[in-house]
C-alpha cells in the first residue's frame, strides 16, 4: 500500500488503512443489521440466497440483482489490476510502469540526444 501513496510515511498509511477498515466494518454492520431485521419481519425461513426468497415481479428485488451484479463487475478490475502490477514487480524487478516500452525506448534515445 505504501507504495500507492505520494508521499508515504508511517502515519499516513495508518490512517489509510483505519480509515478503509472502519468503512468497510460500518457497512458490513449495517448490512448485517438490515439482514437481521428483515430475518425476524419474515414469516418463512430465510434461505441462504436471500434474493432468491423474492418473487421474480418484484421490481425492488430486480433492482437489488441488477446493483449486485454492477458491483461485482466492476470490482473484478479493482482485483486484477493490483495483482497484475505486483505480478510484474515480481517478474521483472521493477514497477510496472518503469518498464513500459514508450519509457524504455526513451531511455535508449536520451544519450543521443
Amino acid at each position: 500500500l505504501d507504495t500507492e501513496l505520494r508521499k508515504p510515511s508511517r502515519r499516513r498509511m495508518t490512517t489509510m488503512v483505519v480509515g478503509a477498515f472502519s468503512i468497510a466494518f460500518a457497512l458490513y454492520a449495517v448490512a448485517g443489521l438490515a439482514g437481521i431485521a428483515y430475518g425476524r419481519c419474515t414469516e418463512q425461513p430465510v434461505t441462504s440466497n436471500v434474493l432468491a426468497m423474492f418473487p421474480e415481479g418484484d421490481g425492488l428485488a430486480s433492482l437489488l440483482r441488477l446493483l449486485l451484479s454492477v458491483v461485482l463487475l466492476l470490482s473484478l478490475p479493482l482485483i486484477c489490476l493490483p495483482c497484475r502490477n505486483m505480478i510484474h514487480q515480481l517478474l521483472h524487478g521493477c514497477r510496472l510502469w518503469c518498464c513500459s516500452p514508450v519509457r524504455s525506448a526513451l531511455s535508449r534515445l536520451s544519450p543521443l540526444l
